[in-house]
Order: C-alpha cells, then structure tokens, then sequence
C-alpha cells in the first residue's frame, strides 16, 4: 500500500426490504418540463429549499445478522415489466441497530459499509456477520471506498468530519474538518487524487487527497447543497442547489449550466455511459436530464406525492432504481416506455441504494434498520 498521508472514508447504510408480492404502478409521465420558478431580485434566493430527510431516531436494539447469500445464490425471481428480473436472495437481510443512512461497496465487491445510528458496520461478502465496527459518535450520511485504494474507506458525518479508515482492522488514518455543518455527500474525481464534499453550506470544496489541502471551492448553492457527483471523464461537477441543477467545470469552476428543476431537488445519479443524470424532486419527481445540451429528456411523477429519497442506476444505464419516503422499492427503463414499476419493501422511508460492481447485487436499506439483498439483471 502507498506510504502516504490520506484523508478520505467511506461507509455505508442497511435497511431490511421485506418483499411483498405483487407489483404496482403509480407513477405517471409528464411530457413537458415544469416551469422555472420566478426570479425577483438576483441577491435574494428564488426557492425555499426542502430540508434534507431529517436524521431519525428509533429505539436501540442489538443487530440480529443473518446469513449473507454466497456470491452466487440461487435466487427467487419476480418477473416485472420488460423482463427484468428483481429478485431476493433467500434470507438475505440484516438487522442494524438504529436506521441507515448511508451504504457502500468496494470497488472489488468484497466490502459492504453500512452507516447505522452513529457507528458504521463492515461487513465481508458472504459473511453473516460484521467484521468490523467503526465507533464514530457521530451520524454519518456518506459513504465511499476510494477507487485504487480497495480497503480505504472515507466517511463524511454530521459534525463537519472527514474520516477515513483502513478496513479490515479499523485504522483511522486521517481525519479532515471540512466544514462546519454536517456533510452531505462526498464524491471521488475519477483519477483518484480529488476529493469533493457538499454540506449544509453553499459552498463545495474540493480537497488533494495525498496532503489533505484545498484545492478550490465552487459555489454550490444559496443555502445547502444536497448532493454531488462527478461525470465519467471528471471534466464536469454536478451538484444541486434546491430547484436549480449546477454543472461547472471541475478545473476552472465556469458554469457551464443552470439548470431548472421546478421543484427543491435533493438527489442525483450519474447514468453510466451517458453524460446525463437522474434527478429527484419533492413533489414526487423524477427528471432525466442530458447534461451536454442541457435538456430535460423525461419526468415522471408520483401520482400520490411521495418523495424519491434514494436514486442509483443499473451497471449498464438501462434501469433506474428508486427508493421512497413510503418506503417502496421502483424500477423503471430508462429509453423508450416512461413507466415505474414498484414493490412494497420498507415500513419506513428508504432512503440508501448501493449497487456492487457489475450491477450483479443491489443493497436496500432505510429508516426501519434493516437491509436488504437483491439480485438486480437484465
């Protein structure tokens, strides 16, 4: 491993989906954008931002693991609209102390972190069993594993805190105060040596992860910034900024769009392979935008109002998945038909999504403390 200071972590967040049989379709499509929002005075704020899902809290209870599936289970299939096949793996859930907030997977799938209560738990593929838990003291809402550093994990937490850890083992390696208000979100640049962090701040940071120095700040907002990422070539960072989608120039820090979602937006996903996102709305929306013409290509909404609180797109593009304030687990294509499909799966909001490398597993977890396994292919 490289002799070098670092300053990142990652972790994760597991929720338990109970299957329910049947599946429902309830959204609608929208063919037309909603109309920006009216702008009085550029010193002012246009917007009142939606607070992010507040923090919950639930009574203590001792996990209760169970059996983590081999890489290769022998799923219960559910055969949903274009063939897709979202299936759980048999008695593949875990029980966590407190609600998730955050989750993630190495880049090598051998590693699932979960972020429960104030702790976060490590668990190995195929083990029923934490390896490892991290004692932070602290709520953590993001989680990532660092690229080329397979058992690096960074973590960004209430209190303003970097930390990363080596995992196995628990070694924290470097703490970073990057803001003064809890973290949102973090995100890698893809060459593995830049580090940005959103928060309860307008501003976003960008670090050097080698001396822990900051590189830049963009603004990212009025108020807060909800959530981040980079694209695929790490040229552009979007990030969102209540009904407005910020894409800027990684580099120089140029807008290269201001774009208007409508309603206060608070998630993001990266389609792989295309230079577009995901974008999730209060109000029950959900937008996909083309980030090099700036277009919006669809919306669906949410015929009830219920809120998208977690968003992640299958290995190849395809397919983006959805996890609800209800606590509901969607699917829906992508191209062609603008159409969600929908399984009852939490008794309380889903908020954390996580896809293994591949697109072979797909982790939910929410606010009820449990999480689930699910097989997620074409």
């Amino acid at each position: 491993m490289k002799s070098r200071q670092r300053l990142w972590v990652k972790a994760g967040c597991l929720v338990t989906l109970a299957l329910v049989s049947g599946c429902g379709r309830g959204l609608s499509a929208s063919t037309s954008p909603p109309e920006p929002a009216t702008v009085t005075s550029t010193s002012t704020p246009f917007f009142t931002p939606s607070p992010l899902p507040p923090t919950p809290v639930l009574p203590t209870r001792s996990p209760t693991p169970v059996s983590i599936p081999s890489p290769t289970p022998t799923p219960s299939p559910l055969t949903a609209g274009d063939g897709f096949l979202l299936s759980a793996y048999p008695h593949a859930s875990i029980n966590l102390p407190a609600p998730v907030l955050a989750a993630a997977w190495s880049e090598s799938g051998q590693w699932l972190a979960v972020s429960a209560g104030e702790n976060i738990q490590v668990y190995a593929w195929g083990e029923p069993k934490p390896i490892q838990q991290i004692e932070v003291g602290v709520f953590t809402r993001s989680l990532v594993f660092h690229p080329d550093e397979p058992e690096r994990l960074i973590a960004g937490s209430n209190d303003g805190m970097v930390r990363s850890w080596d995992v196995p083992g628990g070694t924290l390696s470097d703490t970073l105060q990057a803001h003064k208000r809890a973290i949102n979100r973090l995100a890698i640049h893809p060459d593995g040596n830049t580090l940005a962090s959103a928060a309860d701040e307008p501003l976003i940071y960008l670090w050097d992860f080698s001396g822990g120095e900051k590189l830049g700040e963009l603004i990212g907002g009025a108020f807060v910034v909800p959530d981040l990422v980079f694209t695929a070539d790490g040229a552009w960072l979007v990030s969102l900024d209540g009904g407005v989608i910020r894409v800027r120039e990684t580099e120089s820090g140029r807008l290269v769009h201001s774009l208007r979602s409508g309603d206060s937006a608070h998630r993001l996903a990266l389609r792989p392979g295309f230079l577009q996102v995901a974008v999730a709305s209060s109000g029950g929306a959900l937008q996909l935008w083309d980030l090099q013409a700036g277009e919006l290509l669809w919306e669906v909404l949410d015929e009830h109002g219920d809120d998208a609180w977690a968003l992640v797109f299958s290995a190849d593009g395809s397919l983006l998945f959805s996890g609800w304030r209800s606590g509901k687990l969607c699917w829906l294509p992508v191209d062609g038909r603008v159409e969600n499909t929908c399984l009852p799966a939490h008794d309380r909001p889903l908020g954390v999504l996580s896809l293994l490398e591949g697109g072979r597993v797909l982790f939910s977890a929410g606010y009820d403390g449990m999480g689930y396994f699910w097989q997620a292919a074409p």
